[in-house]
């Protein structure tokens, strides 16, 4: 039986449609502009990996699969990513704790940001003093994306290798001191709605800036869970 050629074109439309929405569902690449919601999402993703101070460029979105179009959209990189090299993303939507994976995509950027750099040469083992570190911009292509140092976190440390003038530092460069160690009197404050409480407790674990330590209440001589904020000092996150 003949079919009529507008039955013919009828089917050959159907199937044009169909295929364009296979290949957005089930992962042909989708070409997307830089001010889209997937590359602020890109962005956002390596900002609070490096640092709020970053410069981040997306020059190159590939290989992106959606398997629905999310309202609100985040960017989860790679472990093992490293800025300047094509990056996957995992693409999720929803709040912190209740998100939903809608995807992936991959990724190039570019990343610029102030960095803690060594004034002169530093051999192994040595401390690091303010007067031989300076922050300067630097161009980050090649590095982890992971968080940078900052002239706080490197001063006083010692140097795991030797660095050369001009040397970035690195968390592999340095070992950092803990400025809470295990034992000591800490300050310990807690906020309670608009309410700010300060007492005092033991620090039954050494901890970095920014690390989770386990303190003992001195009175009661229960534990609780607290964030190393400075020399001394801790924000309470968890009673038990």
């Amino acid at each position: 039986m003949k079919c009529s050629s507008k039955l013919i074109r009828s089917f050959v439309s159907l199937g044009f449609w169909l295929l364009l929405l296979t290949a957005s569902l089930f992962g042909g690449p989708t070409a997307i502009d830089e001010p889209s919601a997937l590359a602020n999402a890109i962005e956002a993703a390596v900002r609070a990996r490096v640092g709020a101070t970053s410069v981040v460029s997306v020059t190159r979105i590939t290989g992106v699969r959606l398997v629905r179009e999310p309202s609100s959209l985040v960017a989860v990189p790679d472990p093992s990513a490293r800025i300047g090299t094509a990056v996957r993303f995992v693409l999720a939507a929803g709040e912190s704790g209740a998100r939903t994976r809608v995807g992936e995509a991959t990724a190039t950027i570019q990343v610029s940001a102030p960095a803690v750099r060594t004034r002169k040469a530093i051999a192994r083992g040595d401390r690091l003093e303010g007067n031989a570190l300076a922050v300067v911009a630097t161009d980050l292509n090649g590095q982890a994306m992971r968080p940078l140092l900052s002239i706080d976190d490197v001063r006083g440390a010692r140097t795991t290798r030797d660095l050369l003038e001009g040397a970035l530092v690195t968390r592999a460069d340095i070992a950092i001191e803990p400025i809470v160690k295990s034992g000591d009197i800490v300050r310990a404050r807690v906020r309670v709605g608009d309410v700010e409480l300060v007492g005092s407790g033991v620090a039954a674990e050494s901890g970095l800036k920014d690390e989770v330590i386990r303190v003992i209440n001195q009175e009661s001589h229960h534990a609780f869970r607290a964030r190393v904020v400075g020399s001394g000092e801790v924000e309470v996150v968890d009673v038990r």
